[in-house]
């Protein structure tokens, strides 16, 4: 017998491995949470069910973790829309919002590391995009978190709308005497799952002849890290710290 509900907010995509990454995400949240949870996944675009569906039918007031990695249009208005219409519905913070995914980042950086005969180069951040400025001021506050605590120039770049561009982030950049030009060594995919962007990323990483990291749900140890992270949320228990701002949470 269920005693409490817990709903994953994903955006949805055409791609079949996507999808079928996102709904394999929902098992094994729901694996670790034991039978006493009920887990659900809905969606805001794309595929269905819709996530107002899922919450409705919901055993109990459900808790929601939006699976989005930074605070666009659908983490602002969809989901706490689809929340309103539940009562006693409660938003956690979006994943992009925990550090389970710079310290993602970080790690496959310094896995990259081993092999990059430029270790110290500039690391290219490409992000799915978004016309929202809040949605992209949150890449690249990741992407300053980043270069902090690596020593290595990260570089935010969008896969679509608004820029700085991807093909902007990996280009060379002007050095501070002006006397030469560096480009950037590595790619790093700020993206959850197998898709459009992916595809795109990967493609233009090969372009240039760049190592570029897997959507970070395709890595298994990325796969696991967030599966355990949004239980840990639900239970409030190995809570990590917020490196956002409150501006970008939902709840």
């Amino acid at each position: 017998m269920t005693t409490s509900s817990l709903v994953l907010a994903a955006h949805g995509t055409h791609s079949a491995s996507g999808h079928a990454l996102t709904l394999r995400l929902a098992d094994r949240v729901a694996a670790l949470a034991g039978a006493s949870v009920d887990v659900g996944v809905g969606f805001v675009d794309v595929r269905e069910p819709a996530l107002a569906q899922v919450l409705a039918r919901a055993p109990h007031p459900p808790l929601v973790v939006p699976l989005f990695l930074s605070t666009g249009a659908h983490v602002r208005h969809d989901v706490r829309a689809a929340a309103r219409g539940r009562q006693g519905t409660v938003v956690l913070p979006m994943l992009g919002a925990r550090s389970v995914i710079a310290t993602l980042h970080r790690r496959e950086l310094e896995r990259l590391a081993g092999t990059d005969p430029r270790p110290t180069s500039p690391v290219a951040l490409l992000a799915a995009g978004s016309a929202d400025p809040r949605a992209r001021a949150d890449v690249t506050d990741l992407a300053a978190l980043l270069s902090r605590d690596t020593g290595r120039v990260v570089r935010a770049g969008f896969l679509s709308g608004p820029g700085p561009t991807a093909a902007e982030a990996l280009a060379a950049d002007r050095s501070p005497s002006g006397s030469r030009r560096t480009p950037a060594g590595v790619v790093l995919t700020h993206l959850l799952a197998p898709g459009h962007f992916a595809t795109k990323a990967r493609t233009l990483a090969a372009d240039v002849g760049l190592p570029c990291t897997a959507p970070l749900l395709e890595s298994p140890e990325g796969f696991e890290a967030i599966a355990q992270d949004i239980l840990d949320q639900r239970t409030g228990s190995r809570l990590t710290p917020r490196w956002k701002l409150e501006r970008n949470h939902v709840g």
